[in-house]
């Protein structure tokens, strides 16, 4: 058997979407809503078509005996809100897991010349021999997106608190609340670095969605004093995101707050709302360091679905040019 790392082009296009449909077949198998979008060979070429044409993304296929059997699409993001990293999302692997090490040895080699030392990957949760074959090349979870079936929501909880959607007098109120949770996520065990210019970002973003039709921006008030918000909009398409999905991007309760089931009865408060609106599902994701975060969700119903996994390089590596 001959194993061959090989550049990817866009000849490989159709055999990349025969092998991410039989991926997606398998997950199926165990989460019968994934990848509602992909249900034909042309769907599943367009979603590897698109990871292959984004700005700064590199590919390789693993050939053995003259035959493709996978392929791996990462890009680079280059930095800016976030720090310079690589991704390979959902759509940008699929085929023989045996070959991903090898394939992934290629792509990591020509990132770090590139000066990218963080890499990112999505891998499903379900699928545990995946799991360790990327945890046994350094990969640890850093992102847990989690999905919960309206079928499984409880009825409303009783309240002792005030919850409405934010209003326009409420601008003050929603620019002090919108940096709970970035704030939270700066302690420790996560020790997210925030600088203050995206500390001003969020503010200034969360102040908008007041007048963002598209955004339910949630407020709760124990009484009367400002205690926690969330905020949702509709899910953008996705292989992790069933239909009629809203999304949660973000929520949090004010430290002092905390204890009093306030995050609990927002919670329910809010998905059973929009649950009448008509949505079925809801989408959240959390750091897995984030030891609030990793206890509520769950018990709130949300099914872990997808796993970033995360590996850090030493800036130092790939300098190094000795011979044997």
């Amino acid at each position: 058997m001959k194993l061959e790392i090989l550049p990817f082009e866009k000849k490989h296009l159709d055999i990349a979407a025969n092998l991410l449909l039989h991926r997606i077949e398998k997950i199926r198998k165990k989460i019968n809503w994934f990848a509602p979008d992909l249900n034909s060979k042309a769907e599943a070429r367009k979603a590897v078509e698109m990871e292959f044409t984004k700005d700064l993304s590199t590919g390789v296929i693993a050939s053995v005996d003259d035959q493709m059997v996978a392929y791996m699409i990462g890009y680079i993001y280059p930095g800016g809100v976030f720090e310079r990293s690589a991704w390979v999302q959902l759509a940008g692997y699929g085929g023989q897991e045996k070959c991903f090490r090898e394939m992934y040895s290629f792509l990591a080699k020509d990132w770090i010349s590139d000066r990218c030392f963080l890499h990112e990957i999505m891998v499903p949760s379900l699928n545990r021999e995946l799991l360790e074959l990327w945890y046994s090349l350094s990969f640890g979870q850093e992102q847990i997106y989690g999905v919960l079936d309206f079928k499984e929501l409880g009825v409303p909880q009783p309240l002792n608190i005030e919850i409405r959607e934010a209003k326009d007098e409420d601008r003050l109120i929603v620019r002090q609340l919108a940096v709970t949770n970035v704030i939270h996520q700066t302690r420790s065990p996560v020790f997210a670095p925030v600088s203050s210019e995206y500390l001003d970002q969020v503010r200034n973003s969360y102040e908008e969605a007041i007048d963002d039709q598209e955004i339910f921006l949630f407020l709760g008030f124990h009484e009367s004093e400002p205690a926690g918000y969330q905020v949702y909009y509709p899910a953008q398409p996705a292989l992790h995101s069933p239909p009629k999905t809203i999304c949660l991007p973000a929520a949090g309760v004010v430290n002092k707050m905390r204890g009093k089931g306030i995050g609990t009865q927002m919670t329910s408060y809010c998905l059973n709302w929009l649950k009448e609106k008509g949505y079925n599902y809801c989408l959240t994701d959390w750091r897995s360091t984030n030891l609030l975060s990793s206890k509520f969700w769950p018990k709130n119903g949300f099914k872990p679905i997808i796993y970033r996994l995360s590996r850090r390089i030493h800036p130092d590596a790939g300098t190094a040019n000795y011979d044997d």
